[in-house]
């Protein structure tokens, strides 16, 4: 059953140059409000109305990565918001669970597309089915990359497939090139997107 509530999307961030990037390049995404949620004050106020809410949260932010008022908070909220989590290929924040229904990890380096397709999905859109053409992965990729996307260091996806650390490298760099990712978030949020994992 389709929810027929309006659509927001909140840009939730202390930076304005990330909302001011993210709300340009989510303009092309058919919405009924775009929110630009600079406090847990917004954000709350926002989530208090009826709609269908994404929110677009940068991880650089020191209150988004709090345990109680930020990321955590989202995915508790009771009306099932879909939280996608922008962090640059150096954030690594214990704080934020890896794997939740709700939440998709995305590179703050990736395109336009990757990020405008997560949001979609935020909203249950099926995704562009010319994206997802002629796009497959061995089984042993799809194992790599499984294991990727539970957090796992080369070492400890070699430890646990008992393959040596430079065959886990070789199955990650094909799987870069199949799904033409640019970084591990990347290739799993693809994948996800494309139902090959």
């Amino acid at each position: 059953m389709d929810d027929a509530r309006p659509r927001q999307i909140l840009v939730v961030s202390t930076r304005s140059l990330f909302r001011a990037g993210v709300r340009a390049l989510l303009a092309a995404v058919e919405v009924d409000r775009l929110v630009d949620a600079a406090h847990q004050k917004v954000v709350t106020r926002s989530l208090g109305q009826a709609y269908r809410s994404v929110a677009v949260v940068d991880l650089g932010s020191r209150w988004v990565r709090d345990a109680t008022a930020g990321i955590p908070s989202l995915l508790r909220h009771p009306d099932g918001v879909e939280v996608i989590a922008v962090a640059s290929s150096r954030t690594t924040d214990p704080e934020v669970p890896v794997k939740h229904p709700r939440l998709t990890l995305v590179a703050s380096d990736v395109d336009l597309a990757v990020l405008i397709r997560a949001v979609e999905r935020g909203f249950g859109d099926a995704p562009s089915g010319s994206l997802t053409q002629g796009v497959e992965l061995t089984p042993r990729q799809r194992d790599v990359l499984l294991l990727v996307a539970g957090a796992r260091s080369n070492k400890e996806i070699s430890q646990q497939l008992s393959i040596a650390p430079g065959t886990v490298k070789r199955h990650l760099n094909d799987v870069f090139t199949v799904l033409e990712a640019r970084s591990r978030i990347d290739a799993v949020n693809r994948a996800r997107s494309l139902g090959l994992i």
